[in-house]
C-alpha cells in the first residue's frame, strides 16, 4: 500500500552521472541534455524542442571550471528549461530558483 502518496522507489536505478536528461515540460516543450568529460573539460550539449517536436535550439557549451559531469549536465538542464520557458511560455516546472527569470 502507498502511504501519503509516496511509493517505494528502492528498486529504481539512480541516474548515472553521465546519463542524459530527457524530459517533457508542462508547457509541452521537450529538453534533452548530454554531458561528456573530455580531458579536464566537460562538453554539454542541449536540445530544446517545441511542443510540435521541432528542434528550436541546439547549444554546445564547453565547461572548463572543474565542474563534474553531473554538475555541468544539471546546469545545462536548468538552462534548457529557461530557454523552453521563455520561448514557449513559462511552465510550472520547478527551476529551483527564488525569483522568476
Amino acid at each position: 500500500m502507498v502511504e501519503h502518496g509516496f511509493e517505494d522507489h528502492s528498486s529504481v536505478t539512480p541516474l548515472r552521472d553521465d546519463a542524459p536528461i530527457k524530459m517533457t515540460l508542462d508547457n509541452g516543450a521537450r529538453i534533452e541534455v548530454w554531458a561528456e568529460q573530455q580531458g579536464e573539460k566537460v562538453t554539454v550539449l542541449l536540445h530544446v524542442h517545441g511542443p510540435d517536436g521541432e528542434l528550436f535550439k541546439e547549444e554546445r557549451v564547453v565547461v572548463e571550471d572543474g565542474s563534474s559531469v553531473k554538475k555541468a549536465r544539471d546546469h545545462g538542464a536548468d538552462r534548457a528549461k529557461r530557454i523552453a520557458g521563455g520561448a514557449f511560455g513559462a511552465s510550472n516546472d520547478n527551476h529551483h530558483q527564488a525569483t522568476p527569470i
